[in-house]
């Protein structure tokens, strides 16, 4: 079982109730194009939470709880739930919640697993300049049969939090990729 995987069959035990997750970062990449090591290997699991769910999420208690004890069972393994963002945090488009993708995570009684599509999901991973990360945009990108127009329309409409350094990432990133990746 991969790490991802384990820390969401964990969580899953210990909820009584239907839970929809948003999954990013490469436990996303992990659960949802099974590219094996490194991506199945990641310690934790990041999560995206909706700007119009945040407060339900919020009031959640049996999630927040949960929460605390698959890291507190999990820890001796160094694998968590970490990275609980909500979605004007990261680099999204608009529309992300329209294009997410199911995930099929087996044996969830509760959890409905998602992913942002590939496009969104590969501009989450514009925020930093960072080698894992242009190498998993690198990935993200043969798995999507867009020609430049098209990616210099995600890239248009990617909507930054107003932080100046995930802004200058980002425009470092988007002229790497059109310069590298899909030149």
């Amino acid at each position: 079982m991969n790490n991802p995987l384990r820390i969401l069959t964990e969580l899953d035990k210990h909820l009584q109730h239907s839970l929809e997750l948003n999954i990013y970062g490469r436990a996303a990449i992990a659960l949802g194009f099974d590219p094996g090591p490194p991506f199945s290997a990641t310690l934790d699991v990041d999560l995206i939470i909706p700007e119009v769910q945040l407060d339900s999420m919020d009031a959640n208690e049996e999630f927040w709880m949960a929460v605390e004890i698959v890291n507190r069972k999990l820890a001796a393994d160094n694998l968590y739930l970490t990275h609980i963002f909500v979605d004007r945090q990261l680099i999204l488009r608009p529309d992300w919640l329209l294009h997410r993708v199911p995930l099929e995570v087996n044996g969830m009684r509760h959890i409905r697993a998602y992913r942002p599509s590939t496009p969104d999901l590969l501009l989450t991973k514009t925020m930093r300049v960072d080698p894992e990360d242009r190498a998993d945009i690198r990935l993200l990108a043969t798995q999507e049969t867009l020609d430049r127009p098209d990616w210099e329309k995600v890239f248009q409409e990617a909507v930054l939090p107003d932080i100046s350094e995930i802004a200058e990432a980002f425009q470092l990133n988007r002229n790497w990729f059109f310069e590298e990746v899909i030149a």
